[in-house]
């Protein structure tokens, strides 16, 4: 699901170091999927704004699922050769360009 978040310099009295430590802090704790960052200047303040993506466990566990491999392949790859070494391949023929 997308969903937004602000954040103004004006909350930390316009020290841009807390500024970005607050950015920062929400960054490393809810660790968003961010899809679009803007920021603009408001007379003295700063805002910075985030659309993202934030996914939930069901929403990983459904992706594993989708992107596991069936055992039945999992059981054929590991007696496949996936670099073969004795290739048949069948040259063109040769052909005479119309210059």
């Amino acid at each position: 699901m997308v969903q937004y978040k602000v954040f103004t310099s004006a909350s930390c009295a316009g020290d841009l170091a807390a500024f970005e430590g607050q950015i920062n802090e929400w960054m490393r704790h809810d660790r968003p999927h961010i899809v679009f960052f803007s920021q603009t200047a408001l007379g003295a303040d700063l805002i910075v704004s985030f659309v993202f993506e934030r996914e939930t466990l069901e929403e990983l566990a459904t992706a594993e699922v989708a992107a596991a491999v069936p055992d039945i392949f999992e059981q054929s790859l590991e007696q496949a050769d996936l670099d073969p070494t004795d290739l048949d391949i069948p040259l063109l023929p040769e052909a005479e360009l119309p210059y």
